[in-house]
């Protein structure tokens, strides 16, 4: 299962993180749920996933 299934709300900030460190030369980066969000996903991690996504992405 992923981070936002199981982890923490840090570790999923720590990852989206991560993850816009390592592809910030690419010119796109499209950050989501591509397969949908599972139901096992808890609930405080979905805004988790995407505040990241906003606040160092740019």
């Amino acid at each position: 299962m992923s981070d936002i299934c199981v982890g923490t709300p840090k570790q999923v900030t720590d990852n989206v993180r991560s993850l816009i460190d390592t592809l910030a030369d690419n010119s796109w980066l499209i950050i989501d749920a591509s397969l949908g969000i599972p139901d096992e996903v808890k609930n405080g991690n979905v805004p988790v996933l995407t505040n990241p996504a906003r606040k160092y992405g740019k």
